[in-house]
């Protein structure tokens, strides 16, 4: 099974979901996939690159690793309270903090056309291969597009869906509410 993780910035009170960016979000996959490139796009400011407000916007923050088993008050951080007496830093992230996975993914598609590719190659493997009954990463690239600016995402998006990729996200959100 595993034990999921989060990428957290106690210090602006925002994480990263690797599984918004379809990467795995077990430990197993810690640092490898997207998610690891929006970690060293924030953490790294781009010389001589313009990609955005985000860029570099991490840099000199401190950004630990959230397990769902973690042990509360780690990393010097107070995570419990008389509320929560048992709260680890990620459920306190994902309760508390900003999740700003969406507007990183955009980032990253920005700055390469290849992510945003790949990313709608795998989403239409996905759709396909589920005979169109799974569209867990169409909706986090959909919510991506709509809720964080992630237009780099729609040239992608129509060129490997036959219909348009947007009513398939929005008949597959009709059944998520």
């Amino acid at each position: 099974m595993g034990n999921c993780f989060l990428v957290v910035n106690p210090d602006k009170r925002e994480y990263l979901d690797p599984s918004c960016f379809g990467d795995n979000d077990k430990t197993g996959g810690y640092m490898q996939g997207y998610h690891a490139i929006a970690v060293a796009m924030l953490a790294c400011p781009s010389p001589g690159l313009s990609i955005g407000p985000l860029d570099g916007f991490w840099n000199g923050d401190r950004i630990v690793t959230a397990t769902e088993s973690a042990s509360p008050n780690q990393h010097g951080l107070k995570t419990v309270t008389d509320d929560f007496p048992n709260r680890n830093l990620y459920k306190m992230s994902c309760d508390e903090f900003e999740n700003l996975s969406y507007k990183a993914l955009a980032m990253i598609c920005e700055r390469s056309k290849n992510i945003a590719a790949d990313l709608a190659k795998r989403a239409k493997s996905e759709f396909d291969n589920s005979n169109g009954r799974s569209t867990f990463l169409l909706s986090h690239l959909g919510n991506c597009f709509f809720g964080a600016d992630g237009s780099c995402l729609d040239e992608a998006l129509s060129e490997f869906f036959d219909e348009d990729w947007k009513d398939i996200y929005e008949r597959t959100r009709q059944f998520q509410r």
